[in-house]
């Protein structure tokens, strides 16, 4: 067999390299955080940028003609088809991914179902996987006081149906809850603990018409397959941070569901676009008109022409920003771009906060509240160093004892007896045990009886407040790398593109869009015409040129791998296209860069398709992915396992490959052109 040596990466050398560097991560010691750098602008600050002389440059030479708005084509046939063909959804599809999971033998979930104008839900039809030998058992849907439907379970049931008919709907959510019920055996009752799964399999059915927006603020229907963003292939600066932010305002708005958010080319001038179905949108930049629904020839209006970088920051980046748009447009000066983002650092927050109601857990053996957060939750730069509980539950019976737990992604933390019936314990959080994205479970074990005989089942109730906080200070506990992100670019970060065309604008708006899947809170990417703009946490996106101004640990002329003892273990040296995302600190700031060798970018499209395919950003690792023209992606944990990356001196081939344009204008500017010596006409001496 015959490759390059950089093709290495795809076979068995990677392979070894990958296991040791992964062994030496194995106990190795947290980096201290690094000072902190300056700042990224603020939404506000970089649209004073923007408005400067110059700016609306594109990455090459877009001018108004090329982003004019486009004619649309209505599209009659979808909407005939919506209204004859049943529609319906999947749990997964509407922000449960994994389900709903019921724990014991009394426990509560809320769920929330996303209702399009002129749509109402008819049925739910539950996949249900029981625990085997679990007794008979009720579910129960109900919407707040309001019982409407209970079905019996038990272990060998696999379906069962609710009807939704009468069900309230507020501002397009219908919120209801599913309540299990497995009733105690009378009998010298031994502990069980019961895990009732509701699949995302499970269907949401629905009956009426879904009808066309009626203006900019209902836009945004509460569910939607696709958002298509169309942009031309040299975007203005304007239209490069409208795309930016919509792919973040797409995130968090669907979060969890399984709504796209894509970038497509913008059509020459003349040629109509189809505009979407019922259950789709579109946007467009438009250098021309005012901001506003595209509704001409008889169109639907689910196409939005954006003439403003106003009016997006207000529409994309601030909390229900869509809700303040007065009819059908904007005022130009009431409402403030002032961001509601966490403030960070010292202090604290609470489970009300963060989105967490109070909670009540029933059960006569073990109760569980489980609370995911991710460190962007709290805010830029800050860590969470202890946690209070405030919680209360029921009376233990004389011969009864319990205790209560605190996990933090998994690990126990502290575990106390239960003896007041109120719980007010503030626990110091392991630093080492935080993660990006981590999960805090509060455990009850209780035994009720002691083991005497009881006559009925008996049942321990306890309600964790949303008082109950996260004590935060100013920090970052983890070491640099991809984990850095997205809370580094809390409240703000920079985005630099070499060149800015829409093929990297639609990577870095993948990159957004994955990142803010894993946080509430919103991102602000403020796009910068050139290195010297781009202050702060910064997300890069270009070639091996951007990789040598960013002074990158991996660059276009191959790196050497050394241990902590000096050794060196690997060389490489690339002979072929590659691509590379990687994560570092430099200047007391976190940069993520995304770069690619060669004139093919396809390389790095791949490699972060193939990253975020599984579990988008939740499943990034490591601080460098690497992926060669043939692929597959591979990442890496280098500098934080105590290796050291050291860039190589560039070889004649690389230099030549990377300059050999600048070698030609100046060989032609240098080289002495033949002088033209005038000849004498006939006749002359």
């Amino acid at each position: 067999m015959t490759h390059t040596r950089w093709s290495l990466l795809g076979l068995s050398r990677l392979a070894l390299l990958t296991t040791m560097v992964s062994l030496g991560a194995c106990g190795t010691s947290r980096k201290e955080p690094e000072v902190e750098g300056a700042k990224a602008p603020s939404p506000a600050a970089t649209d004073s940028l923007a408005a400067k002389a110059g700016t609306n440059a594109g990455g090459g030479v877009a001018t108004a003609a090329s982003e004019v708005r486009p004619t649309v084509l209505p599209h009659d046939s979808a909407w005939t088809a919506a209204a004859t063909t049943p529609f319906g959804l999947r749990l997964e599809a509407i922000g449960y991914p994994s389900g709903i999971t019921l724990l014991g033998s009394l426990d509560e979930a809320a769920l929330t179902i996303p209702v399009n104008p002129g749509l109402a839900p008819t049925s739910l039809t539950l996949t249900v996987i029981p625990t085997p030998g679990m007794p008979a058992a009720t579910l129960i849907l109900q919407q707040r006081d309001r019982i409407l439907a209970q079905r019996a379970l038990s272990d060998t049931t696999t379906s069962i149906t609710f009807p939704l008919a009468g069900v309230t709907v507020v501002d397009g959510r219908a919120s209801l809850s599913l309540a299990l019920a497995v009733p105690g055996r009378d009998v010298c009752e031994a502990q069980r603990y019961y895990r009732t799964v509701l699949t995302g399999e499970s269907r949401v059915a629905f009956a009426g018409v879904p009808t066309a927006p009626g203006g900019i603020n209902g836009f945004f229907a509460p569910w939607v397959d696709t958002v298509t963003f169309y942009l031309a292939e040299q975007p203005s600066l304007d239209a490069a941070q409208a795309a930016l932010d919509a792919s973040a305002f797409v995130a968090r708005r669907y979060r969890g569901m399984a709504t796209r958010f894509v970038i497509k080319p913008l059509p020459a001038a003349g040629t109509p676009i189809t505009e979407p179905g019922p259950f789709s949108r579109a946007l467009v930049w438009s250098a021309t008109g005012t901001t506003a629904l595209v509704q001409e020839n008889g169109a639907h209006g689910t196409m939005l022409a954006l003439s403003a970088r106003r009016d997006a920051r207000q529409l994309f980046t601030l909390a229900d920003g869509d809700a303040l748009v007065a009819a059908n447009g904007f005022r130009g000066t009431t409402v403030s771009l002032d961001h509601n983002t966490p403030v960070g650092g010292a202090g604290s927050l609470t489970f009300a906060d963060l989105g967490f109601a109070s909670r009540t857990i029933e059960g006569s053996s073990l109760l569980i509240g489980a609370y995911p957060f991710a460190l962007a939750d709290l805010g830029g730069g800050t860590m969470p160093t202890a946690f209070r509980l405030v919680a209360r539950h029921s009376v233990l019976p004389p011969n009864g004892n319990g205790s209560v737990r605190i996990h933090l992604n998994g690990s126990l933390i502290q575990s106390r007896a239960l003896d007041r019936a109120a719980l007010d314990v503030t626990v110091p959080l392991p630093t080492y045990l935080l993660r990006r994205d981590n999960v805090l479970e509060v455990r009850f074990q209780v035994t009720l009886g002691d083991g005497a005989c009881v006559l009925g089942g008996s049942v321990f109730t306890a309600t964790i407040d949303e008082a109950s906080a996260f004590v935060t200070e100013r920090g970052a506990p983890l070491a640099p790398g991809f984990a850095r992100f997205p809370s580094s670019f809390v409240p703000a970060f920079s985005v630099l593109l070499e060149p800015r065309d829409r093929f990297r604008v639609e990577l870095a708006a993948a990159t957004i869009g994955a990142m803010q899947q894993t946080t509430h809170t919103p991102l602000a990417p403020a796009l910068a015409r050139d290195a010297k703009e781009a202050v702060g946490p910064l997300l890069a996106v270009g070639t091996s040129n951007l990789a040598d101004v960013l002074v990158a640990p991996i660059h276009s002329g191959g790196f050497r791998l050394r241990d902590k003892d000096g050794r060196v273990w690997d060389e490489f040296t690339p002979d072929a296209p590659y691509a590379a995302m990687q994560g570092w600190s430099a200047g007391g700031r976190d940069i993520l860069l995304l770069h690619h060798t060669g004139d093919n970018g396809m390389p790095l499209q791949q490699l972060l398709q193939e990253t975020l395919a599984s579990y988008g950003w939740f499943g990034t690792r490591g601080d460098v992915v690497v992926r060669g023209v043939s692929g597959p992606a591979r990442p890496l944990t280098l500098a934080n396992a105590g290796w050291r990356i050291e860039r190589l001196p560039d070889t004649t081939s690389s230099w030549l490959a990377r300059y050999r344009t600048v070698i030609l204008v100046v060989s032609v500017l240098v080289v002495p052109r033949p002088a033209l010596v005038a000849l004498p006409a006939c006749g002359e001496a």
